[in-house]
């Protein structure tokens, strides 16, 4: 392709997104190129979490930990959200097929060997993401995997032993109300409740050691369930913006407590809090 073509196409690619993103967009790209799970792709499990680790990425690269130039922050001209909706949009197939060639295609997620037409992996970390961002009620967590007998999504939302029922009814058909905007039809989509497992309510005061860009200070120290902490993402309150899911590598598990309305665990918490301001 020859100058005017990389030109247009880079043009192409650039519309709406803000005029700060567009003059730096070829920047984001090589940062993408460059980044950890670029590098070592086989580290992870299967593309899903391929592309997780890719997103954790963006989620710091926005943040600005990565700054050398004071004059010119990353935060003020890239979102999280903008870089995603980049990817999804431009960089989603080659990131794909850079997965398949450097792990040649052993891909350990029998959720992707499926040929149902109506199955895509891209679909699995949309759907968590999406629901993950409609901060439903006391969800504790939000699981996405392909039934592959059933050809369905199950969107698994997880809460703690005493939620009320009709609560998570409710969240049910909240995430039913949002399928037609995935172009889903409704017997592809079934969204589950579940209860924690009795023995995982241990929850773990946590420091976010890498804030996201924008992070009220307060939610640098929160409460989290501590099984979270042993996977490779976690849910975190942000603030305004509802929950984000970061990399767990981010976090640093200060003391646990049993149970989340444990008194001496909001004590501790607001000590940190306080001692933070």
């Amino acid at each position: 392709m020859n100058l005017r073509g990389i030109i247009k196409k880079i043009l192409k690619e650039q519309t709406n997104f803000s005029p700060q993103f567009k003059r730096r967009v070829m920047l984001f790209k090589e940062f993408i190129k460059h980044c950890t799970p670029m590098l070592y792709p086989c580290d992870y499990e299967n593309f899903y979490h391929f592309m997780e680790g890719i997103y954790s990425e963006v989620e710091e690269y926005s943040s600005g930990i990565y700054d050398y130039d004071d004059d010119n922050p990353t935060p003020d001209w890239l979102t999280y959200e903008e870089g995603v909706d980049f990817i999804e949009r431009y960089m989603l197939d080659d990131l794909k097929s850079h997965y398949d060639k450097v792990c040649q295609n052993q891909d350990l997620n029998e959720q992707e060997e499926s040929n149902d037409p109506d199955y895509s992996p891209e679909m699995l970390i949309t759907l968590r993401k999406m629901v993950a961002k409609m901060d439903l009620p006391s969800v504790r967590d939000v699981k996405v995997r392909w039934n592959e007998r059933g050809g369905s999504y199950i969107i698994g939302l997880y809460y703690e032993n005493n939620t009320d029922t009709k609560l998570m009814e409710k969240n049910e058909n909240k995430v039913w109300s949002m399928i037609p905007f995935f172009g889903l039809p409704y017997y592809s989509v079934l969204p589950q409740s579940y209860y924690i497992n009795p023995e995982e309510t241990e929850y773990a005061v946590i420091e976010i050691t890498k804030p996201m860009a924008h992070m009220e200070s307060k939610y640098y120290y929160q409460e989290v369930p501590y099984w979270h902490t042993k996977e490779d993402m976690v849910f975190v309150k942000k603030g305004s913006a509802g929950n984000k899911m970061i990399s767990t590598k981010n976090i640093k598990v200060l003391k646990t407590f049993e149970g989340r309305d444990n008194p001496e665990m909001k004590k501790y918490l607001e000590e940190l809090r306080n001692k933070k301001n």
